[in-house]
């Protein structure tokens, strides 16, 4: 049931070959992995910041580690 909860407050974005691109460049400029430059990609895209407990976050300035 739990789990059930978590999703239908999960929003998924679709990334397009524009964000994947993106998520190159936020990877090289940041130096930071393509998994989290991808994250950083979405969230700038939507106009979000991202919050984490990731610290390869910290390099990203629209993402805050907590």
């Amino acid at each position: 049931v739990t789990a059930v909860a978590q999703l239908t407050r999960t929003h998924i974005v679709p990334l397009d070959e524009h964000d994947a691109l993106c998520a190159a460049d936020i990877s090289l400029e940041y130096d930071v992995p393509m998994a989290d430059a991808m994250v950083a990609s979405a969230a700038r895209t939507l106009g979000a910041r991202v919050l984490t407990l990731d610290a390869d976050f910290a390099k990203i300035p629209w993402a805050e580690v907590l």
